[in-house]
């Protein structure tokens, strides 16, 4: 196993306690893997879609935790193992009105994270879904890959509020917001 599968599954353990933490987090992995499906069996829905299973427990605790709702779960098993939560109905509604999904700008509106704990839990659900860390012995390197520069831009800020000096660059079609200095 990978460094960054090793410090997700220690993470995955480790739920935000309050309600607007984990409100965070679960906006921010639906910003990273999540999105709005029109219907599922006749009803709206929400989406959340990873290859990472840590992330996928998370996200399910996530949500059970907080909303106490119901939650389709499914692996599909192609070139890739792939986990699929489905949230439908007035579930769905529920956690789209609580939670940001989808990565266009209007996304970015809906979160507010008012403290450090919040910032904490959200940069902990980009990391989830689609980060990666070096191991620290070695060369200090973490980075969230975004799909575009709204999304980008928001992480960086969030990061920068803690005094650490986040950068993007654009890998292939993606924004990449990383981290190199170790000290931070």
């Amino acid at each position: 196993m990978s460094f960054s599968q090793d410090v997700k599954q220690e993470i995955a353990g480790h739920i935000p306690q309050s309600r607007s933490g984990a409100l965070a987090c679960l906006s921010a992995m639906f910003i990273q893997c999540g999105h709005r499906n029109a219907l599922y069996e006749g009803r709206p829905a929400l989406v959340f879609q990873t290859e990472n299973i840590n992330a996928a427990t998370m996200c399910f605790t996530l949500l059970k935790k907080t909303f106490n709702i119901y939650i389709d779960v499914c692996v599909r098993k192609a070139h890739t193992v792939q986990y699929i939560l489905k949230v439908s109905g007035n579930d769905a509604l529920q956690v789209s009105e609580s939670v940001a999904v989808g990565n266009d700008a209007d996304a970015f509106k809906s979160v507010i994270l008012d403290d450090a704990d919040e910032k904490r839990a959200f940069i902990t659900g980009a990391f989830m879904c689609s980060g990666s860390m070096s191991d620290p012995l070695h060369s200090y390197h973490f980075e969230v890959v975004c799909s575009n520069g709204f999304q980008a831009e928001f992480l960086r800020n969030v990061i920068d509020s803690f005094d650490i000096d986040g950068k993007i660059v654009i890998r292939k079609k993606y924004h990449v917001v990383y981290v190199k200095e170790g000290e931070q």
